[in-house]
Protein backbone atom coordinates (compact mmCIF):
# COMPACT_ATOMS: atom_id res chain seq x y z
CA UNK A 1 0.00 0.00 0.00
CA UNK A 2 1.50 3.33 -1.11
CA UNK A 3 1.32 6.27 1.29
CA UNK A 4 1.85 8.71 -1.58
CA UNK A 5 -1.14 7.38 -3.49
CA UNK A 6 -3.31 7.55 -0.36
CA UNK A 7 -2.19 11.14 0.24
CA UNK A 8 -2.96 12.07 -3.39
CA UNK A 9 -6.51 10.68 -3.14
CA UNK A 10 -7.06 12.36 0.25
CA UNK A 11 -5.83 15.72 -1.04
CA UNK A 12 -8.04 15.52 -4.14
CA UNK A 13 -11.08 14.53 -2.04
CA UNK A 14 -10.45 17.39 0.39
CA UNK A 15 -9.93 20.08 -2.28
CA UNK A 16 -12.91 19.01 -4.38
CA UNK A 17 -15.16 19.00 -1.31
CA UNK A 18 -14.13 22.36 0.16
CA UNK A 19 -14.80 24.03 -3.22
CA UNK A 20 -18.48 23.03 -3.14
CA UNK A 21 -21.27 25.39 -2.14
CA UNK A 22 -22.54 22.88 0.43
CA UNK A 23 -19.22 23.08 2.31
CA UNK A 24 -19.25 26.88 2.31
CA UNK A 25 -22.85 26.96 3.52
CA UNK A 26 -22.04 24.51 6.31
CA UNK A 27 -18.99 26.56 7.24
CA UNK A 28 -21.01 29.77 7.55
CA UNK A 29 -24.51 28.67 8.56
CA UNK A 30 -23.55 26.56 11.57
CA UNK A 31 -21.71 29.42 13.37
CA UNK A 32 -24.64 31.73 12.66
CA UNK A 33 -27.01 29.11 14.05
CA UNK A 34 -24.86 28.68 17.18
CA UNK A 35 -24.93 32.42 17.90
CA UNK A 36 -28.67 32.63 17.16
CA UNK A 37 -29.48 29.73 19.50
CA UNK A 38 -27.41 31.27 22.32
CA UNK A 39 -29.09 34.64 21.92
CA UNK A 40 -32.57 33.10 21.72
CA UNK A 41 -32.06 30.81 24.73
CA UNK A 42 -30.70 33.73 26.74
CA UNK A 43 -33.68 35.86 25.78
CA UNK A 44 -36.18 33.17 26.72
CA UNK A 45 -34.46 32.28 29.98
CA UNK A 46 -34.59 35.85 31.29
CA UNK A 47 -37.98 36.79 29.88
CA UNK A 48 -40.15 38.38 32.53
CA UNK A 49 -43.85 37.58 32.93
CA UNK A 50 -44.67 41.22 32.28
CA UNK A 51 -43.36 40.80 28.76
CA UNK A 52 -46.13 38.32 28.00
CA UNK A 53 -49.54 39.33 26.81
CA UNK A 54 -52.05 39.74 29.68
CA UNK A 55 -54.81 37.15 29.47
CA UNK A 56 -58.06 36.67 31.37
CA UNK A 57 -58.68 33.91 33.90
CA UNK A 58 -62.28 33.26 35.01
CA UNK A 59 -63.08 31.48 38.30
CA UNK A 60 -66.15 29.38 39.05
CA UNK A 61 -66.11 29.12 42.86
CA UNK A 62 -68.52 26.46 44.10
CA UNK A 63 -67.27 26.95 47.71
CA UNK A 64 -68.18 30.65 47.76
CA UNK A 65 -65.07 31.59 49.77
CA UNK A 66 -61.86 30.91 47.85
CA UNK A 67 -62.24 33.20 44.81
CA UNK A 68 -62.70 36.25 46.99
CA UNK A 69 -59.50 35.43 48.85
CA UNK A 70 -57.59 34.90 45.59
CA UNK A 71 -58.63 38.35 44.40
CA UNK A 72 -57.51 39.84 47.72
CA UNK A 73 -54.03 38.40 47.24
CA UNK A 74 -53.33 40.34 44.03
CA UNK A 75 -53.69 44.06 43.35
CA UNK A 76 -56.53 45.04 41.03
CA UNK A 77 -57.22 41.38 40.22
CA UNK A 78 -53.97 40.98 38.27
CA UNK A 79 -51.15 38.50 38.76
CA UNK A 80 -48.29 39.01 36.35
CA UNK A 81 -49.73 38.35 32.91
CA UNK A 82 -53.10 37.13 34.25
CA UNK A 83 -56.23 39.20 34.82
CA UNK A 84 -58.49 37.37 37.29
CA UNK A 85 -62.28 37.69 37.29
CA UNK A 86 -64.94 35.79 39.24
CA UNK A 87 -68.05 34.35 37.65
CA UNK A 88 -71.52 35.36 38.86
CA UNK A 89 -71.99 33.54 42.23
CA UNK A 90 -75.79 33.55 41.75
CA UNK A 91 -75.59 31.61 38.47
CA UNK A 92 -75.79 27.85 38.25
CA UNK A 93 -72.13 26.61 38.43
CA UNK A 94 -72.62 23.97 35.74
CA UNK A 95 -74.25 26.38 33.31
CA UNK A 96 -71.71 29.12 34.08
CA UNK A 97 -68.81 26.72 33.55
CA UNK A 98 -70.19 25.68 30.15
CA UNK A 99 -70.54 29.31 29.02
CA UNK A 100 -67.02 30.19 30.13
CA UNK A 101 -65.57 27.10 28.43
CA UNK A 102 -67.03 28.33 25.16
CA UNK A 103 -65.16 31.62 25.65
CA UNK A 104 -61.94 29.70 26.30
CA UNK A 105 -62.50 27.77 23.07
CA UNK A 106 -63.14 31.04 21.22
CA UNK A 107 -59.95 32.57 22.61
CA UNK A 108 -61.44 35.43 24.64
CA UNK A 109 -60.45 33.70 27.91
CA UNK A 110 -57.13 32.09 28.77
CA UNK A 111 -58.69 29.51 31.08
CA UNK A 112 -61.45 28.73 33.59
CA UNK A 113 -60.65 27.56 37.13
CA UNK A 114 -63.39 25.33 38.57
CA UNK A 115 -63.08 25.26 42.38
CA UNK A 116 -65.06 22.42 44.03
CA UNK A 117 -67.43 23.04 46.93
CA UNK A 118 -65.39 20.82 49.31
CA UNK A 119 -62.04 22.42 48.46
CA UNK A 120 -61.33 23.10 52.16
CA UNK A 121 -61.93 19.50 53.22
CA UNK A 122 -59.12 17.03 53.90
CA UNK A 123 -60.15 14.71 51.05
CA UNK A 124 -61.31 17.47 48.73
CA UNK A 125 -62.16 17.00 45.06
CA UNK A 126 -59.54 18.43 42.70
CA UNK A 127 -59.79 21.94 41.34
CA UNK A 128 -59.77 21.84 37.54
CA UNK A 129 -58.16 24.38 35.23
CA UNK A 130 -59.82 24.26 31.81
CA UNK A 131 -57.33 25.72 29.30
CA UNK A 132 -56.82 25.50 25.58
CA UNK A 133 -53.33 23.99 25.36
CA UNK A 134 -50.52 25.70 27.24
CA UNK A 135 -50.06 22.90 29.77
CA UNK A 136 -46.39 23.94 30.18
CA UNK A 137 -47.30 27.60 30.54
CA UNK A 138 -45.90 29.18 33.71
CA UNK A 139 -49.29 30.82 34.29
CA UNK A 140 -50.60 27.39 35.25
CA UNK A 141 -48.14 27.30 38.17
CA UNK A 142 -49.09 30.85 39.15
CA UNK A 143 -52.77 29.93 39.29
CA UNK A 144 -51.97 26.85 41.39
CA UNK A 145 -49.89 28.98 43.77
CA UNK A 146 -52.65 31.56 44.21
CA UNK A 147 -55.20 28.83 44.85
CA UNK A 148 -53.02 27.05 47.43
CA UNK A 149 -52.24 30.32 49.22
CA UNK A 150 -55.92 31.26 49.36
CA UNK A 151 -57.04 27.87 50.69
CA UNK A 152 -54.21 27.83 53.26
CA UNK A 153 -55.19 31.32 54.45
CA UNK A 154 -58.84 30.30 54.95
CA UNK A 155 -57.84 27.11 56.78
CA UNK A 156 -55.71 29.12 59.21
CA UNK A 157 -58.63 31.46 59.88
CA UNK A 158 -61.02 28.55 60.44
CA UNK A 159 -58.53 27.04 62.90
CA UNK A 160 -58.34 30.30 64.87
CA UNK A 161 -54.78 31.05 63.80
CA UNK A 162 -53.42 34.35 62.53
CA UNK A 163 -52.71 33.79 58.80
CA UNK A 164 -50.13 36.59 58.65
CA UNK A 165 -48.24 35.25 61.68
CA UNK A 166 -48.32 31.71 60.30
CA UNK A 167 -47.04 32.95 56.96
CA UNK A 168 -44.09 34.60 58.68
CA UNK A 169 -43.26 31.40 60.55
CA UNK A 170 -43.47 29.35 57.36
CA UNK A 171 -41.42 31.74 55.25
CA UNK A 172 -38.90 29.88 53.03
CA UNK A 173 -35.15 29.98 53.58
CA UNK A 174 -33.24 32.22 51.18
CA UNK A 175 -31.38 30.05 48.75
CA UNK A 176 -29.08 30.70 45.84
CA UNK A 177 -26.69 28.78 43.59
CA UNK A 178 -23.12 29.73 42.78
CA UNK A 179 -20.71 28.17 40.32
CA UNK A 180 -17.20 27.00 41.16
CA UNK A 181 -15.89 30.53 40.62
CA UNK A 182 -18.25 31.88 43.27
CA UNK A 183 -20.50 33.71 40.80
CA UNK A 184 -24.25 33.54 41.23
CA UNK A 185 -26.01 31.34 38.69
CA UNK A 186 -28.32 33.38 36.50
CA UNK A 187 -31.07 31.81 34.34
CA UNK A 188 -28.95 32.19 31.21
CA UNK A 189 -25.98 30.46 32.88
CA UNK A 190 -28.24 27.65 34.10
CA UNK A 191 -29.43 27.23 30.52
CA UNK A 192 -25.81 27.17 29.31
CA UNK A 193 -24.90 24.50 31.88
CA UNK A 194 -27.75 22.30 30.70
CA UNK A 195 -27.11 22.82 26.99
CA UNK A 196 -23.31 22.45 26.96
CA UNK A 197 -23.36 18.61 26.77
CA UNK A 198 -25.92 18.77 23.97
CA UNK A 199 -23.74 21.27 22.08
CA UNK A 200 -20.83 18.80 22.22
CA UNK A 201 -23.12 15.99 21.09
CA UNK A 202 -24.59 18.02 18.23
CA UNK A 203 -21.20 19.15 16.91
CA UNK A 204 -19.86 15.60 17.14
CA UNK A 205 -22.92 14.18 15.37
CA UNK A 206 -22.72 16.75 12.56
CA UNK A 207 -18.96 16.31 12.22
CA UNK A 208 -19.15 12.50 12.11
CA UNK A 209 -22.42 11.50 10.50
CA UNK A 210 -23.28 14.70 8.64
CA UNK A 211 -19.90 15.01 6.96
CA UNK A 212 -19.32 11.29 6.31
CA UNK A 213 -22.46 11.16 4.18
CA UNK A 214 -20.46 13.06 1.56
CA UNK A 215 -18.24 9.99 1.29
CA UNK A 216 -21.24 7.83 0.46
CA UNK A 217 -22.35 10.23 -2.27
CA UNK A 218 -18.84 10.49 -3.70
CA UNK A 219 -18.38 6.72 -3.95
CA UNK A 220 -21.77 6.18 -5.63
CA UNK A 221 -21.20 8.98 -8.14
CA UNK A 222 -17.77 7.67 -9.15
CA UNK A 223 -19.07 4.13 -9.37
CA UNK A 224 -22.11 5.02 -11.51
CA UNK A 225 -19.99 7.17 -13.86
CA UNK A 226 -17.37 4.39 -14.16
CA UNK A 227 -14.63 6.76 -12.99
CA UNK A 228 -13.77 4.24 -10.31
CA UNK A 229 -12.65 1.77 -12.97
CA UNK A 230 -10.02 4.25 -14.12
CA UNK A 231 -8.92 4.91 -10.55
CA UNK A 232 -8.56 1.20 -9.81
CA UNK A 233 -6.16 0.86 -12.70
CA UNK A 234 -3.67 2.94 -10.71
CA UNK A 235 -4.80 2.27 -7.12
CA UNK A 236 -5.76 -0.67 -5.01
CA UNK A 237 -9.29 -0.62 -3.50
CA UNK A 238 -7.83 -0.26 0.00
CA UNK A 239 -5.73 2.73 -1.04
CA UNK A 240 -8.74 4.36 -2.66
CA UNK A 241 -10.96 3.79 0.37
CA UNK A 242 -8.31 4.96 2.83
CA UNK A 243 -7.59 8.11 0.83
CA UNK A 244 -11.27 8.98 0.54
CA UNK A 245 -11.88 8.48 4.25
CA UNK A 246 -8.87 10.60 5.21
CA UNK A 247 -9.84 13.34 2.74
CA UNK A 248 -13.41 13.58 4.04
CA UNK A 249 -12.08 13.34 7.60
CA UNK A 250 -9.99 16.44 6.85
CA UNK A 251 -13.11 18.22 5.62
CA UNK A 252 -14.94 17.28 8.79
CA UNK A 253 -12.03 18.35 10.95
CA UNK A 254 -11.97 21.75 9.23
CA UNK A 255 -15.68 22.25 9.86
CA UNK A 256 -15.50 21.04 13.45
CA UNK A 257 -12.51 23.32 14.14
CA UNK A 258 -14.42 26.37 12.91
CA UNK A 259 -17.63 25.37 14.68
CA UNK A 260 -15.96 24.69 18.02
CA UNK A 261 -13.96 27.93 17.80
CA UNK A 262 -17.18 29.89 17.31
CA UNK A 263 -18.91 27.96 20.10
CA UNK A 264 -16.03 28.59 22.50
CA UNK A 265 -15.96 32.26 21.52
CA UNK A 266 -19.70 32.44 22.25
CA UNK A 267 -19.07 30.78 25.63
CA UNK A 268 -16.46 33.45 26.46
CA UNK A 269 -18.92 36.12 25.31
CA UNK A 270 -21.58 34.81 27.71
CA UNK A 271 -19.09 34.29 30.54
CA UNK A 272 -19.51 30.49 30.73
CA UNK A 273 -16.17 29.42 29.28
CA UNK A 274 -15.46 27.48 32.50
CA UNK A 275 -18.04 24.91 31.32
CA UNK A 276 -15.69 23.93 28.47
CA UNK A 277 -12.46 22.49 29.84
CA UNK A 278 -9.29 21.53 27.98
CA UNK A 279 -9.83 17.83 28.62
CA UNK A 280 -13.32 18.12 27.12
CA UNK A 281 -11.83 19.39 23.86
CA UNK A 282 -9.26 16.59 23.87
CA UNK A 283 -11.96 13.98 24.45
CA UNK A 284 -14.07 15.54 21.72
CA UNK A 285 -11.25 15.27 19.18
CA UNK A 286 -10.44 11.70 20.18
CA UNK A 287 -14.04 10.54 19.86
CA UNK A 288 -14.41 12.49 16.63
CA UNK A 289 -11.52 10.59 15.03
CA UNK A 290 -12.67 7.17 16.26
CA UNK A 291 -16.32 7.84 15.49
CA UNK A 292 -15.58 9.16 12.04
CA UNK A 293 -13.42 6.18 11.08
CA UNK A 294 -16.17 3.81 12.24
CA UNK A 295 -19.13 5.53 10.56
CA UNK A 296 -17.25 6.58 7.42
CA UNK A 297 -16.06 3.00 6.85
CA UNK A 298 -19.64 1.75 7.05
CA UNK A 299 -20.86 4.42 4.61
CA UNK A 300 -17.97 3.77 2.22
CA UNK A 301 -18.92 0.08 2.14
CA UNK A 302 -22.58 0.96 1.57
CA UNK A 303 -21.62 3.30 -1.27
CA UNK A 304 -19.55 0.59 -2.95
CA UNK A 305 -22.35 -1.97 -2.56
CA UNK A 306 -25.06 0.28 -4.06
CA UNK A 307 -25.54 1.64 -7.55
CA UNK A 308 -27.84 4.58 -6.81
CA UNK A 309 -28.53 6.96 -3.95
CA UNK A 310 -32.02 5.54 -3.63
CA UNK A 311 -30.61 2.09 -2.87
CA UNK A 312 -28.14 3.59 -0.38
CA UNK A 313 -30.86 5.52 1.45
CA UNK A 314 -32.84 2.36 2.13
CA UNK A 315 -29.72 0.73 3.61
CA UNK A 316 -28.86 3.87 5.59
CA UNK A 317 -32.22 4.00 7.37
CA UNK A 318 -31.25 1.49 10.10
CA UNK A 319 -27.89 3.24 10.57
CA UNK A 320 -29.58 6.62 10.95
CA UNK A 321 -32.17 5.23 13.36
CA UNK A 322 -29.45 3.82 15.62
CA UNK A 323 -27.33 6.97 15.58
CA UNK A 324 -30.15 9.30 16.63
CA UNK A 325 -30.72 7.38 19.89
CA UNK A 326 -28.27 9.63 21.82
CA UNK A 327 -30.02 12.70 20.37
CA UNK A 328 -33.32 11.42 21.75
CA UNK A 329 -31.94 10.36 25.16
CA UNK A 330 -29.43 13.18 25.67
CA UNK A 331 -31.25 14.82 28.58
CA UNK A 332 -31.57 11.58 30.56
CA UNK A 333 -27.93 10.64 29.88
CA UNK A 334 -26.77 14.10 30.95
CA UNK A 335 -28.81 14.00 34.16
CA UNK A 336 -27.90 10.37 34.96
CA UNK A 337 -24.46 9.72 33.40
CA UNK A 338 -23.78 6.75 35.67
CA UNK A 339 -27.10 4.98 35.32
CA UNK A 340 -27.20 1.41 34.02
CA UNK A 341 -28.80 2.59 30.78
CA UNK A 342 -26.12 5.22 30.13
CA UNK A 343 -23.31 2.79 30.97
CA UNK A 344 -24.62 0.03 28.70
CA UNK A 345 -25.19 2.48 25.85
CA UNK A 346 -21.57 3.64 26.21
CA UNK A 347 -20.32 0.21 25.18
CA UNK A 348 -22.55 -0.15 22.11
CA UNK A 349 -19.86 0.67 19.49
CA UNK A 350 -21.80 2.91 17.05
CA UNK A 351 -23.04 5.04 19.95
CA UNK A 352 -19.93 5.04 22.13
CA UNK A 353 -18.50 8.40 20.90
CA UNK A 354 -21.81 10.24 21.33
CA UNK A 355 -22.85 8.75 24.67
CA UNK A 356 -19.40 9.06 26.25
CA UNK A 357 -19.05 12.72 25.28
CA UNK A 358 -22.46 13.38 26.87
CA UNK A 359 -21.49 11.57 30.05
CA UNK A 360 -18.07 13.20 30.40
CA UNK A 361 -19.17 16.77 29.65
CA UNK A 362 -22.26 16.60 31.88
CA UNK A 363 -22.19 18.46 35.25
CA UNK A 364 -21.68 15.07 36.95
CA UNK A 365 -19.09 13.89 34.43
CA UNK A 366 -16.36 13.75 37.08
CA UNK A 367 -18.25 10.82 38.60
CA UNK A 368 -17.81 8.55 35.56
CA UNK A 369 -15.56 5.68 36.75
CA UNK A 370 -12.00 5.87 35.46
CA UNK A 371 -12.09 2.30 34.18
CA UNK A 372 -15.00 3.21 31.91
CA UNK A 373 -13.17 6.29 30.63
CA UNK A 374 -10.27 4.02 29.63
CA UNK A 375 -12.25 0.97 28.52
CA UNK A 376 -14.72 2.82 26.25
CA UNK A 377 -12.14 4.23 23.76
CA UNK A 378 -10.16 0.97 23.83
CA UNK A 379 -13.32 -1.03 23.08
CA UNK A 380 -14.24 1.45 20.34
CA UNK A 381 -10.74 1.20 18.80
CA UNK A 382 -11.08 -2.57 18.53
CA UNK A 383 -14.37 -2.16 16.71
CA UNK A 384 -12.93 0.51 14.43
CA UNK A 385 -10.20 -1.90 13.30
CA UNK A 386 -12.75 -4.68 12.78
CA UNK A 387 -15.24 -2.48 10.89
CA UNK A 388 -12.52 -0.95 8.69
CA UNK A 389 -11.34 -4.46 7.75
CA UNK A 390 -14.88 -5.66 6.94
CA UNK A 391 -15.66 -2.45 5.03
CA UNK A 392 -12.48 -2.80 2.97
CA UNK A 393 -13.52 -6.32 1.91
CA UNK A 394 -16.97 -5.10 0.84
CA UNK A 395 -15.49 -2.01 -0.80
CA UNK A 396 -13.02 -4.13 -2.80
CA UNK A 397 -15.72 -6.34 -4.33
CA UNK A 398 -18.61 -3.88 -4.50
CA UNK A 399 -16.83 -1.21 -6.54
CA UNK A 400 -16.94 -3.32 -9.69
CA UNK A 401 -20.31 -4.98 -9.07
CA UNK A 402 -23.32 -3.58 -10.91
CA UNK A 403 -26.95 -4.50 -11.15
CA UNK A 404 -29.21 -5.45 -8.25
CA UNK A 405 -28.17 -4.25 -4.80
CA UNK A 406 -26.67 -7.12 -2.74
CA UNK A 407 -28.50 -8.72 0.16
CA UNK A 408 -27.07 -9.56 3.56
CA UNK A 409 -25.97 -13.06 2.53
CA UNK A 410 -24.13 -11.70 -0.49
CA UNK A 411 -22.38 -9.06 1.63
CA UNK A 412 -21.21 -11.80 3.99
CA UNK A 413 -19.92 -13.73 0.97
CA UNK A 414 -17.97 -10.64 -0.16
CA UNK A 415 -16.32 -10.39 3.26
CA UNK A 416 -15.24 -14.04 3.09
CA UNK A 417 -14.07 -13.70 -0.52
Amino acid sequence: MSGYKIFTVARREYIETVKTKAFLLGLLLMPLMIVAVIMLSTRLSVQQPSEQKTQRLAIVDRSGRVAERMLAQVPAGESGSLQIEVGDPAADPGTLLGELQKKVHAGSLYAVLDIPADVLAEDASPAVLHARGGFFDERTYRVRGLLNDAVTHIRYEDAGLDPDEMRKLARPVRFEERDMRGERNRPDKQMATMMTPFAFLFLLFMGVFGVSQGLLTSVIEEKSSRIVEVLLSALSPLELMTGKILGIAGVGFTLVLVWTSVAYGAAIWKGVEHLVQIQHIGLFLMYYVLGFLLIASVLAALGAACNTLKEAQSLMSPVTFVLIVPMICWFYITRSPNSTFSTLLSFFPPLTPFVMILRLVSPEGDGVPLWQQIAAPCWLTIWVVLVVWVASRVFRVGLLMYGKAPGLRELVRWVRY
